[in-house]
């Protein structure tokens, strides 16, 4: 009896599964049907805006990437932009449709409307955005769609597409909503390439600025290291180069007319340069930043490796932090609420703190809990205590304690090594550092571990 019952609910539970998989499918057909065109951004081998006879923007394919054919022949478009304004063309959805032939004037679709043709090889979409609807948020657009070679006859008011040929439909009419009116505004400059540095990590850096001398900065293990000139390497204040490193990383062009001018490097101001910035990235060569002072005041001209390539804000590279604000100058540069674990080791013993469940523990034989405002102590004290000067001699040789702390993540964010106490002066040094500093014996007798 009960094996019939088994069979009985293993029945019910696989014509379930069958009819909700039959639902999924036709939802997922419904969906693809209120999209107001089939379209696949991977497909696209070109489109174009137009408003009456001005050309906004003309984009083709070529090769994984897309160029421009107006308004700026042979210039490479930014891939990412047209990823964007392509994805959200394959997601519009139509609320309504209906087939529509002949006058289209009733819908505020004619000769001087804004038309979006999206080309796909072979085939070809025009889409002509009319009036708005006047009883809600949504805009009429008359879709045509074509398969080249192009007809000799055409709807009036709609971007015939390159080339000639036959076979044409009559068209529909869709409703859509207001803010698909984006897709036909776009501008020439809602494409253009504005990302100066290529992919990648930022490792180094040198600022070469007249009479001022080379500020450099670079990685040196997980670290920031800075200096000035042919000056000593000091460890750099991580968060102030983290923050150089981004405003490197996140420049981009904000004005095109050098470029587009065709203004050479004396006409553009890029032969008597205000600065050299040059920037080593992980994917690839070092790349040179020459700034130079043109007619607008709010902008610096830019050349990247001696080719013009338009402006950015003055703004990027005024104020630039001088090395006494890049340097290191404490011991804790990270949040002390990251940290999660440390250890210390003195007298050839090792000390293991781990905070589990928002509680703090000695880890060992037996897991002993620890006063949550001891450890809290030490950690204020480390972030207390001032780096006065640097010594350039090599790291410390008899150590006596050191104090290694990490974050949530498993990353070591300090190796601290306290030498000696002479004359109530301790000389330290990160674990692994070539360079030693100096503490007040007085401060690091006050940490508790």
């Amino acid at each position: 009896m009960g094996h019939r019952w088994g069979l009985f609910w293993g029945a019910v539970g696989l014509s379930t599964v069958f009819y909700a998989g039959l639902v999924w499918r036709q939802r997922v057909v419904e969906q693809r049907e209120q999209r107001l065109v089939s379209i696949r951004a991977k497909d696209v081998t070109g489109f174009r805006v137009v408003g009456g006879e001005t050309t906004f923007v003309d984009l083709k394919r070529d090769g994984n990437g897309f160029v421009f054919v107006a308004p700026y022949p042979g210039v490479a478009a930014d891939q990412r932009a047209v990823k964007n304004f392509l994805s959200v063309l394959e997601r519009l959805p139509a609320r309504r449709r209906w087939e529509q032939s002949g006058d289209l004037s009733l819908f505020g679709v004619g000769p001087q409307s804004p038309r979006l043709t999206v080309e796909l090889g072979e085939r070809v979409i025009v889409l002509a955005v009319g009036n708005r609807n006047p009883v809600g948020a949504e805009v009429f657009v008359h879709i045509v769609k074509f398969n080249l070679p192009f007809p000799s006859s055409a709807p009036s008011g709609h971007l015939l597409p390159r080339g000639e040929g036959n076979s044409i439909n009559d068209g529909e009419i869709a409703l859509v909503p207001t803010t698909a009116g984006a897709l036909f505004q776009v501008q020439g400059m809602d494409f253009r390439g504005r990302r100066i540095l290529p992919e990648g990590e930022l490792l180094a850096w040198s600022l070469d600025r007249p009479g001022r001398g080379v500020l450099k900065a670079e990685i040196q293990g997980h670290e920031w290291m800075v200096s000035e000139g042919t000056g000593p390497v000091y460890p750099s204040d991580q968060s102030a180069a983290r923050d150089v490193a981004q405003r490197i990383n996140r420049l981009r062009l904000s004005d095109f007319e050098s470029v587009d001018r065709r203004l050479s490097l004396d006409a553009s101001g890029l032969s008597n340069p205000v600065a050299r910035l040059t920037v080593q990235v992980s994917s690839g060569p070092a790349v040179v930043l020459t700034l130079g002072r043109g007619e607008n005041p709010r902008v610096l001209n830019l050349a990247v490796n001696g080719e013009v390539r338009g402006g950015v804000f003055v703004d990027f590279l005024d104020p630039w932090p001088a090395l006494a604000q890049l340097r290191k100058k404490s011991l804790v540069d990270f949040p002390l609420a990251s940290v999660t674990r440390f250890t210390v080791e003195r007298d050839e013993s090792l000390a293991v703190y781990e905070k589990q469940r928002g509680k703090w523990y000695r880890l060992g034989r037996e897991r002993r809990l620890v006063d949550p405002r001891g450890v809290q102590a030490f950690l204020l004290a480390l972030a207390k205590v001032k780096i006065e000067s640097f010594d350039f001699s090599g790291s410390v040789q008899v150590p006596q304690r050191r104090y290694v702390l990490f974050n949530s993540d498993g990353e070591r964010v300090m190796d601290l090594v306290l030498g000696e106490n002479k004359d109530g002066v301790v000389l330290a040094s990160f674990g692994g550092a070539r360079y030693r500093f100096l503490l007040e014996a007085s401060e690091t007798d006050q940490w508790g571990f």
